[in-house]
């Protein structure tokens, strides 16, 4: 089996190797023979990637939702779903999971139309950034958050539950209930569309204070504002019918987007800021 460079020290990754594409029943058989040889003495980070759901998809017989592309993607969810099962329960039948901290969580989500796009990588509505986050703690209760959080929270979390301390340069929060047991603050989610495709159309801001979002579009200079209370599709554009909100909405992304200007240098395109007359 190959490995990957590690960024940091004694973190080995294991991969797939050549071109061979390691599908959930595959890399489940892989992550229980892995786990099987670790000391259950010795604290460690195993991450399971799942690659299913990504391209190139195939349907499976057994959980057959239909030849659309949304239909193929459901069936790749299933296919994980039943594969995950099996390592929880090897987990539950080894009593590893009475010591076993889990993060269920995705990196992106997909479009199919919903706004004229397929895929990622376009404008970051809710179907692109909108990404289970489960956390599974023995001994803990189940709790749900009332507001947005984010992926950038995921780590100063697991360190956290490891009672290692978080490092300032971390810019997520610790989300154990026992760290937050008067309520999360009210701050924003920040998402945009990566900066990393030379061919894309898109170069999109956007910010969650909920339940409103804003979007930017850097390249096209609009804005839209959603109530994601009531309209958790993005369907009804609020920019023009309510422009005081519009307004407000644009001023906190606009003073975001300055903060972190002023704090790491230029953000890219538009890095001047948003202001009330940038429609």
């Amino acid at each position: 089996m190959g490995k990957y460079k590690s960024l940091m020290d004694d973190f080995e990754i294991l991969h797939n190797d050549g071109e061979r594409f390691w599908n959930a029943e595959v890399l489940t058989d892989q992550a229980i023979a892995a786990l099987e040889v670790q000391d259950v003495g010795v604290a460690h980070l195993t991450w399971v990637h799942y690659f299913d759901c990504h391209r190139p998809r195939r349907r499976h017989a057994a959980h057959d939702f239909g030849r659309s592309a949304a239909g193929v993607f459901d069936s790749n969810v299933a296919f994980v779903d039943r594969h995950l099962g099996r390592l929880f329960e090897y987990l539950r039948s080894s009593g590893r999971l009475d010591t076993t901290v889990v993060f269920i969580t995705a990196d992106h989500g997909e479009a199919f139309m919903e706004h004229g796009a397929m895929d990622h990588s376009n404008k970051p509505y809710e179907n692109n950034t909108l990404v289970p986050l489960i956390v599974r703690v023995p001994g803990e209760s189940p709790g749900r958050f009332g507001q947005p959080v984010g992926l950038i929270d995921v780590g100063p979390t697991a360190l956290g539950f490891m009672g290692v301390r978080v490092q300032p340069a971390y810019r997520g929060v610790d989300l154990r209930p026992s760290t937050w047991a008067g309520g999360l603050p009210r701050r924003p989610i920040i998402s945009e569309t990566p900066r990393n495709l030379i061919e894309s159309s898109f170069f999109t801001w956007a910010l969650v204070d909920w339940p409103y979002k804003v979007l930017w579009d850097v390249r096209s200079n609009t804005t839209e504002v959603f109530d994601l209370g009531q309209d958790p599709g993005e369907l009804h554009n609020l920019a023009d019918r309510d422009p005081v909100l519009a307004g407000r909405m644009r001023q906190t992304l606009g003073e975001w987007i300055d903060r972190e200007t002023a704090r790491t240098g230029a953000v890219g395109p538009g890095d001047e800021g948003l202001g009330d007359d940038d429609e």
